[in-house]
Order: structure tokens, then C-alpha cells, then sequence
């Protein structure tokens, strides 16, 4: 959320988490 920076940095974490996940399990299943 934008009331707190540290609520937003931790949901973009969590994002950022999510996406390198999913791009490790795509680059490993080539």
C-alpha cells in the first residue's frame, strides 16, 4: 500500500519473489 514504504517493499518482494521463481522453473524445465 502507499501508507507505508515498508508495506509497498515488502508486496514488491513478495513479487519479485513470485517472478524469480516462476522464471527459475521456466528456465529449468527448458
Amino acid at each position: 500500500g502507499l501508507s507505508t514504504s515498508s508495506a509497498s517493499r515488502r508486496d514488491f518482494l513478495k513479487f519479485l519473489g513470485f517472478g524469480v521463481g516462476a522464471a527459475t522453473l521456466l528456465l529449468t524445465s527448458i
